[in-house]
């Protein structure tokens, strides 16, 4: 089993201005994730940051894949 590092990023963070997103856990298929939504890894350096991006991008139903 391999361990990938993730920053930690402050919490919480503000989306769009509108949402407070918090997060406590591990995302184990978290390259995969940003492999299929072809986000950019220097801007999705974090699991927060991905959860977010997620959210931006399917809404809540994100939480149901």
């Amino acid at each position: 089993m391999g361990l990938v590092v993730v920053l930690n990023e402050a919490q919480p963070i503000i989306n769009n201005k509108r949402y407070i997103l918090s997060f406590n856990g591990e995302i184990f298929n978290y390259k995969n994730i940003i492999s299929k939504y072809s986000f950019k890894k220097d801007e999705v350096n974090s699991e927060i940051k991905l959860l977010s991006k997620l959210f931006q991008k399917k809404g809540v139903n994100f939480i149901e894949e």
